[in-house]
């Protein structure tokens, strides 16, 4: 019980810091093209996009968060 919840533990922070470390790289380099903002003002769509699709992103953060996680717990494992 107790590697599970290291585990769980280790996930979820590396997790999150993944996350936030990468919105704010993304934050950092996103530079909006101002001339180009109001082009299609004329014909806006009234549709409503509620986000995006399934992105491979979240699935290689989740992988990297997941192997890091196991490498931690076992860091602990060996050490106590």
């Amino acid at each position: 019980m107790k590697k599970v919840l290291i585990f769980l533990t280790s996930f979820l922070v590396l997790y999150a810091v993944l996350q936030i470390g990468s919105g704010l790289v993304l934050t950092a380099l996103y530079t909006p093209d101002i001339a180009g903002a109001w082009e299609t003002s004329t014909a806006l769509s009234s549709e409503v996009s509620f986000g995006g699709g399934f992105t491979y992103f979240s699935l290689i953060f989740l992988l990297i968060a997941a192997l890091l996680a196991a490498f931690v717990s076992k860091f602990f494992q060996k050490k106590y």
